[in-house]
């Protein structure tokens, strides 16, 4: 990887990739991960493979022979030392939206639109000359509080060196009626991605006029307490501008893939693939997960996605090209006695098939129910405690699901559960 910055605050970050290059000769093709293997009626079957993403898959029988994906690739395009065997994943087109529309403003709280000082992350912020996307984070550069998101979130342009940009960015973004007095900050440094260049990451700063304006805090999520890496199938979590607080499941963290901007494509290296947890204004919103004790680690960034398929980095790649350090908050060095979980669950049929699952979430030692906290299913959905300590997730289907239960300085807990065919509910470890 090539690295370059400039006076002005301008980095590029370049490299190529002759695999992908061999493969945009194939019709619908998007990208491609080497940690997947190979999939079978929607599972992994544990054998290796070369998993290829294409937007749309075709049958044989519409395709010619020069556009049919090959079942195997030779040695000597992969850089392998044995043939390697392919295998045809669907995930869309993915998209970096230039712009936000209608649609994407009916699933997250409307306060995440409004002029708020000081504001949190999670919150709409763009650049005057653009339409929306997240504030991702506090990070510490120079010193300073700064606010880190996309490059296509903070910059006007992803192509034009920051001296040729205009660097103001507002809280609200534009779309979100955010106007030239909504100005908070100003453009610093940010990592932009030239025509036929393979990029590294999507990511910029922008320094706010008054550090008080910055609350450190990410809604629904809280203070970072540090910096993980991830792995495949981990449940990982976010705070975005347009669907607020989702889950998803870890699909790659190893993948490459073809970005749609509204200035062009550009080819990502080193990409993290998540199910679908995202929509379009959500760019820049931080990717986090919890530790053993309860603790908020941030481990990536997201920047684009599909229908299916949510793109990410990794946020020590962006800290590491920008110079900034993620703003972090002391953690107590064990959660206390009293405060582990203890999870139930009861499930009702719903009208369409489906089915609802109930439950409360206790403190273990105290016998008390533990209001706002945290509860994921592997399936993407989400949601929090009441007051009471009840949760309640809708349309779930027959199949087996990991839920895990998260607060803050609690040790996180996680029970499997399965919903049969017959409509029981199974509660294993």
């Amino acid at each position: 990887m090539q690295h370059i910055e400039k006076d002005d605050g301008t980095i590029i970050q370049s490299g190529d990739d002759e695999l992908n290059e061999y493969l945009t000769q194939y019709p619908y093709y998007v990208g491609y991960a080497t940690d997947v293997g190979r999939i079978k009626n929607g599972k992994k079957t544990g054998e290796e493979a070369l998993t290829i993403f294409v937007s749309e898959k075709k049958e044989k029988k519409t395709l010619n022979k020069k556009q049919l994906i090959p079942s195997s690739l030779p040695k000597e395009i992969h850089g392998l030392n044995s043939r390697l065997r392919t295998d045809v994943v669907e995930i869309g087109v993915i998209t970096a939206p230039p712009t936000i529309t209608n649609e994407f403003r009916a699933t997250s709280d409307r306060y995440r639109y409004e002029k708020n000082r000081p504001f949190k992350a999670g919150v709409s912020i763009g650049n005057i000359k653009i339409s929306a996307g997240t504030h991702g984070g506090v990070f510490i550069a120079n010193g300073k509080k700064v606010v880190g998101t996309n490059t296509h979130v903070g910059c006007e342009s992803i192509r034009k060196d920051l001296s040729d940009q205009d660097r103001r960015v507002l809280q609200p973004g534009p779309y979100d009626d955010g106007k030239e007095a909504d100005q908070f900050g100003t453009l610093k440094k940010a990592v932009i991605m030239p025509e036929g260049k393979v990029a590294f990451n999507d990511f910029c700063y922008i320094e706010p006029e008054n550090q008080s304006d910055l609350d450190p805090e990410i809604y629904e999520t809280g203070i970072p307490h540090g910096i993980t890496t991830i792995e495949v199938d981990d449940l990982v979590y976010k705070s975005g501008r347009t669907t607020g607080f989702t889950t998803g499941k870890v699909l790659s963290t190893s993948a490459t893939v073809n970005i749609g901007y509204g200035e062009g494509r550009v080819t990502h290296k080193a990409c993290i693939l998540v199910s679908d947890m995202s929509d379009g204004g959500d760019s820049g919103s931080l990717m986090t997960i919890p530790g053993d004790k309860g603790e908020i680690l941030v481990w990536g960034y997201l920047f684009a996605g599909s229908d299916t398929t949510t793109v990410c980095h990794e946020i020590q790649n962006a800290m590491s090209a920008l110079g900034i350090s993620l703003y972090v908050e002391d953690m107590e060095p064990d959660p206390p006695e009293d405060k582990v979980f203890r999870l139930d669950f009861e499930l009702e049929p719903l009208n369409n098939g489906k089915y609802k699952l109930r439950g409360v979430v206790w403190n273990k030692q105290s016998g008390m129910p533990i209001p706002n906290a945290i509860i994921m299913l592997q399936t993407q959905e989400a949601g929090f405690t009441s007051e009471d300590g009840v949760y309640e997730i809708d349309g779930l289907t027959p199949a087996t699901y990991k839920v895990t239960a998260v607060k803050e300085f609690f040790k996180p807990q996680t029970k499997m559960i399965e919903i049969t065919n017959t409509g029981r509910l199974v509660v294993g470890w």
